[in-house]
């Protein structure tokens, strides 16, 4: 049996960093186990991840990925075996599509604006809504240090494609299960969690209130922490610790590793 779950993330939250982390360190959990295993079938996933880690070794940043290859968007996949009785395996695809921010938009604009885009985004924004529609679950990371600091006017239109994707889930897939992952919290004060429920509660009450019923807020950190550089400038850490990041997979999955 298989089961399909997407991760996908708004345009500068940090995905690649997030998914490539994720898979890094299920790896290690599920390496030893007699129940779980991680599969990766495609090289072009492998060398994604590898690449990522070299960078973060080398307290670098990931370079921005390229979106498409043509027409279509980067898919990335693994997937998590949990072994049955027999050959009744199941098997959990995550596929990390990267889409660029205008495909959101296209998929989840404001009246008219479809008709600004061209005929190659508005394919992809087509083939997001059908992802959507037949999956069982989303990861869907978000810029946590936007909603803290980020310009009114980038994050008032994140809120409305936000809007747009609840309603469409609401429709299409109600019984959807989204993880909703706000990321960079490395990047803000300590204990930042709470404010960040609240700033989404009070100051975007009918974004707030059209949430799928399945949802659930996760706060992840990646890295575990950043490094600030004498002349000010922030770099990933010298040792990699994340935080909180196989809470929701355990909970989209329903799963206990």
């Amino acid at each position: 049996m298989s089961n399909q779950f997407l991760f996908l993330g708004l345009p500068a939250s940090g995905k690649t960093i997030c998914f490539c982390t994720m898979v890094r360190e299920l790896q290690k959990k599920l390496h030893s186990s007699n129940k779980f295993s991680l599969k990766i079938d495609d090289r072009k996933t492998a060398d994604f991840i590898d690449e990522c880690q070299e960078r973060l070794k080398e307290q670098r940043w990931v370079d921005k990925t390229g979106f498409r290859d043509g027409e279509n968007a980067y898919s990335y996949i693994f997937q998590i075996i949990e072994k049955g009785l027999l050959w009744w395996d199941t098997t959990y695809s995550i596929d990390y599509r990267d889409y660029p921010g205008e495909v959101f938009t296209a998929a989840f604009s404001r009246p008219g604006a479809q008709s600004q885009t061209s005929a190659g985004t508005q394919k992809m924004a087509n083939q997001l809504k059908g992802k959507i529609e037949n999956c069982e679950g989303i990861f869907l990371l978000m810029d946590a240090e936007d909603w803290f600091n980020g310009q009114k006017s980038f994050r008032m239109n994140q809120i409305y494609i936000l809007e747009e994707l609840f309603k469409f889930i609401n429709e299409n897939n109600p019984s959807l299960k989204l993880a909703l992952l706000f990321n960079k919290i490395e990047l803000l004060p300590k204990n930042s969690e709470q404010t960040l429920q609240q700033i989404f509660r009070n100051d975007y009450p009918n974004a707030y209130s059209l949430r799928p019923k399945n949802t659930k807020d996760f706060f992840i950190y990646p890295l575990g922490g950043i490094k600030i550089t004498e002349k000010g400038k922030v770099i990933p850490p010298e040792t990699i610790r994340p935080q909180n990041i196989f809470d929701p997979i355990r909970w989209i999955l329903e799963l206990e590793f």
